[in-house]
This record gives C-alpha cells, structure tokens and sequence, in this order.
C-alpha cells in the first residue's frame, strides 16, 4: 500500500531487484548512482500518477536537466504492473531507458 497525491493505492511492494532488473544495472553502476545523486541534489522536482486502472499505474516525473537547468525538464514516465512489476519506463532525454534519470 502507497500513498500518492494522499490517496491510497494498492501496490504490491516494489522492489529494488526490480528496479535493477528492469534498468539493467547494479547497485554501484553510474546510472544508479547517479540518480540518487539527482534526487539527493533535489533536481527531481514532480511525481505524480498521470492514470490508473484495475491493472497498473502510470507515473509521471520531471528532473531538472543538469547541464541547463534553465531549459524544459526531462520527462520520466513509468507504468507499473500492480503486481510490483515495472512494465515500461522511459525519460524524454536523448538516452531513453539508460539515461541516469531511470534507475
């Protein structure tokens, strides 16, 4: 169970295997790591669930891009199985599925 936008979703657990999985990564590889740092430095600046129904959930966030931080921010979108599963996730940044953004 989460909360977004103060409502109650139910979600089963997400886990951080699958967020690992699903980016094709490690604990230690740069995209990981470095989006904790975008979220530790506060350049996410909006999530929020953009549609729901029986079976998933699509999410919607923007981060600040770091090399102009005056210009549009990135888009990142994820839909999520309610199962706990990431279906797709994509950023609108030229490295798609890679980019740092998605970890």
């Amino acid at each position: 169970m989460c909360y977004i936008f103060n409502k109650k979703v139910t979600l089963k657990f997400l886990s951080l295997a699958e967020i690992v999985a699903c980016t094709n990564s490690t604990l230690s590889s740069h995209n990981f790591t470095a989006g904790e740092n975008l979220l530790n430095s506060k350049h996410v600046i909006f999530v929020g669930k953009i549609a729901e129904n029986a079976e998933e959930i699509i999410l919607v966030g923007y981060c600040l891009q770091t090399s102009s931080l005056k210009e549009k921010p990135h888009e990142i979108k994820f839909t999520l199985k309610k199962n706990g599963k990431i279906y797709t996730a994509k950023c609108s940044c030229k490295d798609g599925l890679y980019c740092i953004l998605i970890f």
